[in-house]
């Protein structure tokens, strides 16, 4: 229940002054127009870059010319995160807590993809932003344990006795 009460007050607490001011019923209509502009393709844009790209930086969001300054994403702390999923399981069993970062991060990553296959493709890197928090979590944790080659070895293990074990209720349900 917690897991939907406090986010649905969090959301709602901030909004109450707006609700009030433009009356509820406006304010509902506003917030289902959101939904509708968000998931509008908004042109060509030259900077819009779909998720995928911001994993490798493929276009920075210019913020100013001349001095230029761009947004960039880091390659490094978001090709570790795919990367350390082959070493989920083995960091699961040592650092429990590392599963709420991880999954913050692909699911934030999993509502951009969603938002783009819906028709939202007007994406732009500093998007990733919100990705920065939960990886710098995971980057550090990971790395103070998985700096030891039994992390890998053992996570290869896991990975197999998890496939045998499908292997064999697959087997059971086929009557084999």
């Amino acid at each position: 229940m917690t897991i939907a009460v406090l986010p649905a007050v969090g959301f709602l607490l901030p909004n109450v002054p707006a609700m009030v001011a433009i009356g509820p019923k406006k304010w509902f209509d506003e917030f289902l127009g959101s939904f509708r502009w968000h998931l509008s393709n908004k042109g060509g844009h030259p900077a819009a870059s779909p998720v995928w790209e911001w994993f490798i930086n493929k276009k920075a969001f210019a913020l100013h010319y001349n001095p230029d300054v761009f947004a960039q994403t880091d390659p490094f702390l978001l090709l570790a995160m795919a990367l350390f999923i082959l070493a989920l399981p083995w960091l699961y069993r040592k650092k429990s807590g590392i599963l709420a970062s991880f999954g913050v991060f692909w699911s934030t990553v999993a509502l951009f993809l969603m938002q783009y296959a819906l028709g939202g493709t007007t994406q732009f890197s500093f998007y990733a932003t919100a990705l920065v928090p939960p990886a710098a979590v995971v980057m550090g944790v990971a790395l103070n344990e998985l700096l030891r080659w039994e992390a890998f070895r053992e996570s290869v293990w896991l990975y197999l006795e998890w496939l045998l074990e499908v292997k064999d209720r697959i087997r059971l349900r086929l009557g084999r």
